[in-house]
Formats: C-alpha cells, sequence, structure tokens
C-alpha cells in the first residue's frame, strides 16, 4: 500500500492469489460436507433412542421381577420345611429382594 490509503491492483491480486479458495478445493470441501451430512442423516433419532432405552429398562424390571419371584418362592419352601426362622427370612429378604412386597 502506498501512502494515500489506496490500494494497487497488484495488491489486491496478491491478496486474491493468497486467500481465494480454488474450484477443486470449494469442491473438495463440498464432497466432505455431502459426507458428512449423509452420516449425520443415517444417525438414530432421539425419540428412537428413548423408545429402546424404555423397552431396555421394561425388558430389566421383567427379569428383575422373575428374579425376585425365585427368592420368594425359595423363601416360602424354606419356611414350610422350617428350614429358617423368620429372622433368617427378614435378613433375605432385605438384602435379595429388588422389589418389596406390599403385605
Amino acid at each position: 500500500m502506498d501512502n494515500n490509503n489506496t490500494t494497487t491492483t497488484d495488491e489486491i491480486l496478491d491478496f486474491l492469489k493468497d486467500n481465494m479458495v480454488t474450484k477443486e478445493e470449494f469442491n473438495q470441501l463440498n464432497a466432505k460436507v455431502e459426507a458428512l451430512n449423509t452420516n449425520v442423516s443415517t444417525l438414530p433419532t432421539k425419540s428412537y433412542l428413548d423408545e429402546k432405552m424404555g423397552e431396555l429398562k421394561g425388558s430389566v424390571i421383567e427379569k428383575l421381577r422373575k428374579e425376585d419371584a425365585k427368592v420368594e418362592f425359595i423363601i416360602s419352601l424354606m419356611r414350610s420345611r422350617k428350614i429358617i426362622t423368620d429372622a433368617d427370612i427378614e435378613i433375605i429378604k432385605r438384602e435379595f429382594e429388588v422389589f418389596p412386597s406390599l403385605n
């Protein structure tokens, strides 16, 4: 730049040569953006993940209830055969019962 704060054509051309994007660079960048858009469009949505997490939670709870029923069955069997005391039953229930009974 000269002292009059004016820009010469050569300075403008030098600036453009150093900073402009070529058509090839633009096309490469465009291809990368399109690839990212494709990858993002294949990601699952939040509602899909929420639904699957709910299904998984339900499945885990169902399995835990089955295990809880097995513990209850063993306790009742052992109680009927007088193998364990009521104090032992309370300890077992406190330690192993996942879903406390309502009675």
